[in-house]
């Protein structure tokens, strides 16, 4: 029913059981960052740490490839979840010692950065195990456990609020997640030793050089796949900025914003979760990579289109509010089950020596 054919149980299984760890993580460390900001500085504060977090990000992506050229793939995903949970940890410590506005400027900031190595890591994992066939197949069904386990979280982020009386204590269920993945990684590097292996491990061991971003801006195939990911960033930073800057006005405090954030996402989260089972595999597999490509352009451009005609036109803040909320449900529901699935078997056909050099400088 789910599509896994003979002998994919065992690599499914682990990597659900890998994405669940993640989406604990990302729940609790999305809700506090954002909560803890949109409660501390004024919304003008916002394309500035949009900013920082671009250049944290580029840094960061850029000592990932560096470090990919010098270590086996497994010590890689190790070191990289090993620096995230030390981060996240030392995070939540900050905010224990000190209230200073930089510390939770700084976790805002981090949230870009540190949920794009855990995807590389994990999408990089996932396509070491996996061909191209089974990419288009299982890619939805894999990342699944991530969308159901911060369903949980998530709804369960206003109880925990009420309890604990606000979002900083969040950060240490997230290191709890980081901590499952780092665990999990650990026993999928000795279960599935062989199938992580490539021709790169050992050209790294003789010196052979590992492809480099001027290498790659000579390659028409990573010039599309690198522009496809500009526009649509310009298009989802436009709409997450709409929409904090909304969800900022309506909501007051960092519990009550924290508390809204569970409840919005946990929601999203359902959407995101149906479609990755139910839409993502078949729509792959019978329609191609041009249809996953388009779903999220067209339906974002309509309701981005509809929250712009009634704010042009006045019609009342509330709708504006819904219909940007509307916006961002589209851009992150449909960027993880059809773009992200259809963008990541697109990488399949690249050598697997080359194709974190590709995902790292895309």
């Amino acid at each position: 029913m789910l599509g896994v054919q003979a002998g994919e149980g065992a690599p499914v299984a682990w990597l659900i059981v890998h994405s669940l760890f993640n989406g604990i993580f990302g729940a609790f460390f999305l809700t506090a960052a954002n909560a803890l900001f949109l409660a501390r500085f004024p919304i003008s504060v916002l394309p500035l740490a949009y900013i920082g977090a671009a250049a944290v990000g580029y840094v960061s992506i850029m000592l990932f490839s560096r470090l990919e050229r010098h270590v086996s793939f497994g010590v890689l995903l190790m070191v990289n979840l090993g620096t995230l949970l030390s981060l996240a940890t030392a995070f939540w410590f900050l905010r224990r010692a000190t209230d200073a506005d930089w510390v939770v400027f700084s976790m805002f900031v981090a949230v870009g950065p540190m949920f794009n190595l855990v995807q590389l890591g994990y999408w990089g994992l996932a396509g070491r195990i996996f061909d191209l066939r089974q990419a288009k197949r299982l890619f939805g069904l894999v990342g699944a456990g991530e969308e159901l386990s911060t369903i949980v979280a998530l709804f369960s982020t206003p109880l925990i609020i009420r309890a604990i009386g606000e979002p900083t204590h969040l950060v240490l269920l997230s290191a709890a997640g980081l901590a499952g993945s780092f665990a999990t990684v650990a026993f999928i590097n000795w279960r599935f030793h062989g199938s992580l292996r490539t021709p790169s491990d050992a050209s790294r061991a003789h010196g052979k050089p590992a492809v480099g971003l001027v290498g790659l801006l000579r390659v028409r195939y990573f010039l599309l796949m690198a522009a496809c990911v500009v526009l649509l960033n310009l298009a989802l930073y436009t709409i997450d900025f709409s929409f904090l800057a909304q969800v900022r006005t309506q909501f007051q405090g960092p519990g009550q914003i924290a508390q809204f954030f569970g409840i919005f996402y946990g929601a999203l989260k359902i959407v995101e979760l149906m479609m990755k089972v139910g839409v993502s595999g078949p729509l792959l597999s019978h329609f191609g990579l041009n249809v996953g490509l388009l779903v999220l352009p067209v339906l974002l451009s309509v309701s981005a289109g509809f929250a712009i005609v009634v704010g042009s036109l006045g019609l009342g803040a509330a709708n504006f509010f819904v219909l940007v909320a509307l916006s961002k449900l589209v851009a992150v529901a449909g960027r993880s089950s059809t773009f992200e699935p259809s963008l990541r078997v697109l990488y399949q056909p690249i050598g697997p020596s080359e194709r974190i050099a590709y995902q790292s400088h895309v």
